[in-house]
């Protein structure tokens, strides 16, 4: 069977029986006349022509991700023609595997210290990944040994009742390899609720969770021998649970493991999660980021030709936020119909020079008609932090793309709206149930009339704490802490403000970028309330900070200490409160 026949005839037949299922309209020609050509021609193609082919495919395959931000495609072909797109690669493969250097392996136990500063590289004796052998291998648990029964048990004597006895089904032996395994999984298990920790707890913790986790990774490395096969195991077995924790506990284990295979194992891994888990994929690549691997992003270029979605989206994200990756390269993958790749693509064209932003302007804008939300979010978001406020007209002027933008539209009103929005923002918020996400953009936002719709959120038992933190956003801490959940205390607190309704509030006084900056550097909001206010920074004043809500953690207290002296110089130039400021790159 040829690799055609094997590979690519499956795919490549669904797509264009998918595309055959549109609408008639002009745009059908451009995905059925090159798909069929393509199947006709294939018959006689040979190995060495094989190349062309997956050009073809690949090419009609980024055609269909333009037509579905259009609206013509929709999702269900958009799939098929991903699929038909990942065949490609997978032909691509074996016909031009990737190539790689093998570096000569080391034995160097060491002592193995946790660090707080930043994770070192972990060398250790161990067996080296075998990617022909990386399905788990069953463990044989030893059970205990019997005697064969007596041939009389008349002649035997009666023993005495133990003062101590295991309970029934318990305490039998097991294998070597078995108890390494436990300890791996347990570790592994702590290592993902620590990294769930960086991200949910306020980042004044954040040093202290980071020598816990590091102190996971030694115990895991302290087992040597075969410790990569274990956390490959332990790895697999998780992703049944939600979340992908265990996926940048893995993901960070192994890339802090010295040797070129850890990051074949690693590679492996990824293969083995869903092609649409994008938040793994974001989970993976933020470990890798921070692992100290040497070999990290020369493993992360053969990524980028991946037939797995999420293994390519890693590639891209690891790569990007480096600015390691060109403006044709992200504009490939921009194109790519596998939304995973596509949100990875416009999460990273924020890092490019301005000019190379500027090019791929209209692309993004294009993308936010995708139905992905992920992708949809990503292209608005990365527009407004590079200055373009074509989310914000969408949504405001009900373009094409408003329905995409909705689900976002407290965000993107936050980030570019002004007084005048205040009713847009209120429908905004109508259409969807109040939740603490909303009730933090309402006071981000910044109108004092907003007082009393956050007030009626103080009763909502769910969302009492959520309305109580919004409120000390917007007007700051005008109520007794026994009191801040009492609506009449607030009533009384406000009113005495006198609040001008044309002004822009932060803590109950004036917006300034200094303000959001020293909220930034407190050590009292959480990576996610961090990440919203950086992006506040961005688009209303033109300040970017020097490292992202991810970093390691003195690397961050470090880069948001330097953030408050440039705000301050920042705001010589603009009025307090005002709405919008002029932009200046810092």
């Amino acid at each position: 069977m040829t690799t055609f026949e094997e590979i690519l005839r499956g795919p490549m037949q669904e797509a264009l029986d998918r595309a055959l299922a549109l609408p008639e309209h002009a745009w059908k020609a451009t995905l059925v006349r090159p798909l069929t050509a393509a199947l006709d021609a294939a018959e006689a193609t040979r190995f060495a022509e094989l190349e062309r082919l997956v050009t073809a495919v690949e090419t009609v395959s980024q055609h269909a991700t333009l037509l579905a931000a259009n609206g013509y495609v929709d999702a269900g072909t958009l799939q098929a023609f991903a699929a038909a797109h990942n065949a490609c690669l997978v032909a691509r493969g074996l016909v031009y595997p990737p190539q790689r250097g093998d570096a000569a392996r080391r034995a160097n136990p060491g002592v193995l210290i946790a660090a707080r500063e930043k994770p070192t590289l972990r060398e250790v004796e161990r067996e080296p990944f075998d990617a022909s052998a990386a399905a788990p291998q069953k463990t044989v648990e030893a059970g205990p040994e019997k005697a064969a029964p007596p041939r009389d048990e008349r002649d035997l004597p009666v023993p005495p009742k133990p003062l101590v006895a295991l309970e029934e089904g318990k305490g039998a032996p097991i294998s070597e390899d078995a108890f390494y395994a436990d300890i791996v999984a347990s570790c592994l298990d702590r290592a993902a609720m620590l990294a769930r920790h960086r991200t949910e707890r306020p980042l004044q913790f954040r040093g202290e969770i980071e020598e816990r986790l590091l102190r996971s990774v030694d115990a895991i490395a302290s087992i040597g021998g075969p410790c990569i096969r274990l956390v490959l195991d332990a790895w697999k077995r998780s992703l049944e649970s939600p979340g992908p924790w265990n996926t940048w506990a893995a993901v960070f284990t192994l890339a802090c493991f010295s040797e070129r295979d850890a990051l074949d194992a690693l590679t492996h891994g990824l293969t083995t999660l869903p092609p649409t888990a994008m938040e793994h994929a974001r989970a993976a690549a933020e470990a890798l980021l921070l692992a100290p691997h040497p070999e990290r992003n020369g493993v992360c270029r053969t990524l980028l030709v991946s037939p797995h979605p999420v293994a390519r989206a890693v590639g891209v994200l690891v790569l990007g936020r480096q600015n390691a990756l060109g403006v044709d390269e992200i504009r490939a993958f921009l194109l790519d119909p596998n939304t995973s790749v596509t949100a990875a693509a416009a999460e990273v064209v924020d890092g490019l020079p301005a000019d190379d932003v500027a090019r791929l302007v209209p692309l993004l804008g294009k993308c936010m008609g995708l139905p992905e939300p992920a992708v949809v979010w990503a292209a608005a978001r990365t527009l407004l932090r590079a200055g373009q406020k074509d989310p914000y007209f969408e949504l405001r002027d009900g373009g094409p793309r408003a329905a995409r933008l909705q689900p976002f539209g407290a965000e993107i009103f936050v980030l570019s709206g002004d007084v005048s929005d205040r009713t847009a923002l209120a429908a905004c918020l109508a259409r969807t149930p109040p939740s603490a996400a909303t009730l933090s953009a309402l006071a981000r936002f910044g109108h004092a009339g907003t007082w009393s719709y956050l007030l009626r959120q103080l009763a909502n038992e769910d969302l009492a704490d959520a309305a109580e933190a919004a409120l000390m956003t917007l007007f700051g801490e005008r109520v007794a802490p026994s009191r801040r959940q009492d609506a009449g205390a607030w009533r009384k607190a406000i009113e005495a403000m006198r609040l001008d309704p044309n002004v822009r509030y932060r803590g109950g006084e004036p917006w300034t970028a200094e303000r959001v900056a020293e909220a930034c550097a407190s050590g009292a909001l959480t990576r996610v309330e961090l990440e919203r206010l950086l992006d506040e920074l961005a688009v209303r004043a033109g300040m970017r900070a020097p490292a992202d809500g991810a970093a390691w953690g003195q690397e961050l207290e470090r880069a948001l200490a330097l953030l408050v002296p440039a705000a301050r110089e920042r705001d010589r130039a603009a009025m307090p409160g005002t709405w919008w400021q002029l932009r200046r790159s810092s």
